[in-house]
C-alpha cells in the first residue's frame, strides 16, 4: 500500500476530479482510494490550513507529479476508461507506443497524474 499526501487548493474540486470525473478513485473515510487494483491512497491536504503547513512545511501549493501502472502481462482485462473521460469532458494527453499506453492528466490544483498500462490495455 502506498499513501501519498497531495497538496490541493480545494479539497472538493480534487474529490470531484479524481472520484467523479476520472472515476479511478473512490472517496472513503476522508481519503481517495484507487479502484484500479493498485494499492494507492491519496490524503488530500488543502493549502492555507494548519495541516498543510505541518505536512509540507508551507501553506502554498506544492505541485506533485505521480503515475500508476495498471495491469500486467498476466492480466489482459482492458481498463475501460476513455469513453468515461470523454463523457465527463476530462482533458488528457494520450500516448501509445511500444512502451505501452499512457494517459496524462492535470488536476484542478495543477498536480500531474498519469495512468500507464501495456499497449492496448486502456480503451
Amino acid at each position: 500500500m502506498v499513501y501519498l499526501n497531495l497538496s490541493v487548493t480545494c479539497i472538493e474540486a480534487a474529490i470531484d476530479f479524481y472520484a467523479n470525473k476520472l472515476g479511478v478513485f473512490e472517496y472513503k473515510a476522508g481519503r481517495l482510494v484507487c479502484n484500479l487494483g493498485v494499492g494507492l491512497i491519496l490524503d488530500l491536504e488543502e493549502t492555507d490550513t494548519e495541516r498543510h503547513l505541518t505536512v509540507f512545511g508551507q501553506n502554498k501549493q506544492v505541485s506533485s507529479n505521480f503515475w500508476i501502472g495498471v495491469g500486467d502481462v498476466l492480466n489482459d482485462t482492458p481498463i475501460v476508461l476513455l469513453e468515461h473521460l470523454k463523457r465527463n469532458g476530462v482533458q488528457y494527453e494520450e500516448i501509445e507506443n511500444l512502451g505501452g499506453h499512457h494517459l496524462s492528466f492535470i488536476d484542478p490544483s495543477g498536480n500531474k497524474f498519469g495512468i500507464h498500462s501495456k499497449l492496448g490495455n486502456i480503451s
